[in-house]
């Protein structure tokens, strides 16, 4: 069975010679139409079956429609310019969506949007959030260090840090122990903050799924997690998020 992990790095080799043949076959080095198009279709094939896999069932579908459109055997009766823009497109949408898939920093921005939405605004206001300026400036910035994000409950003037973790399952280590693993330097940085902030900090697991629609929602305070690889046990231990907003 083929590891999440490894999924992932099919899903980009597959995209990088996806768009090879929509490059060459845009370019007309290789003139063997309907090779291109088995190729392509058999590519595109792949692509549908892990994004279906991985839990991206609308983008399997827009996959599927490319290889319908690019398909051997029944051709579209198009102008040269037509395929030539039809090619152009597909490359642009495959690239997209094999960047929406395998990117962990797109993936968790994602996953961090849906727990934000979990509190209402009418009840919560989000203090701060963190901005990872540290990717664009190419230098180290502090509050790229810090929890996600920052709510305050705007009834009771209660305020707490959520760090957000999505991951498409648990992690099995050699022993055959399943859990999540976080690195023991951030677990520092999140106690540190914790305490000289004197605002508690909380991780958000989402479990499965998709990061806009994780199968399962644990809420763990920081003060549980002892070491760097937390047991499945622990995670589902915490909270859900209909417990975690009746108490925050």
């Amino acid at each position: 069975m083929i590891r999440h992990g490894q999924e992932i790095a099919l899903i980009r080799y597959l995209t990088a010679a996806t768009l090879f043949v929509l490059v060459v076959a845009a370019t007309g080095l290789y003139t063997n139409d309907s090779m291109l198009r088995l190729v392509m279709s058999v590519l595109l094939a792949a692509l549908t079956y892990l994004a279906w896999h991985q839990g991206y069932t609308k983008w399997a579908l827009v996959y599927a429609v490319g290889i319908i459109v690019f398909n051997p055997v029944f051709l579209l009766p198009l102008s040269s310019a037509m395929w030539l823009l039809l090619e152009v497109v597909l490359a642009l949408i495959v690239l997209a969506l094999a960047v929406s898939i395998t990117d962990g920093y797109v993936k968790g921005a994602r996953f961090e949007k849906y727990i934000i939405a979990l509190f209402p605004q009418s009840q919560y206001t989000v203090v701060d959030r963190t901005r990872d300026s540290g990717k664009f400036l190419a230098r180290f910035v502090e509050s790229d260090t810090y929890p996600d994000v920052v709510l305050r409950n705007n009834a009771s003037q209660f305020a707490f840090a959520v760090e957000c973790k999505w991951r498409r399952a648990f992690t099995t280590t050699q022993g055959g122990e399943t859990g999540l693993w976080i690195k023991e330097s951030k677990l520092r940085r999140y106690r540190l903050y914790e305490k000289e902030k004197k605002i508690p900090v909380h991780f958000a697991f989402g479990i499965g799924g998709t990061p806009e629609h994780p199968a399962k929602i644990f809420f763990i305070p920081l003060s549980d997690i002892r070491h760097q690889f937390i047991p499945a046990h622990t995670v589902e231990s915490g909270k859900s998020a209909a417990d975690f907003l009746a108490r925050a």
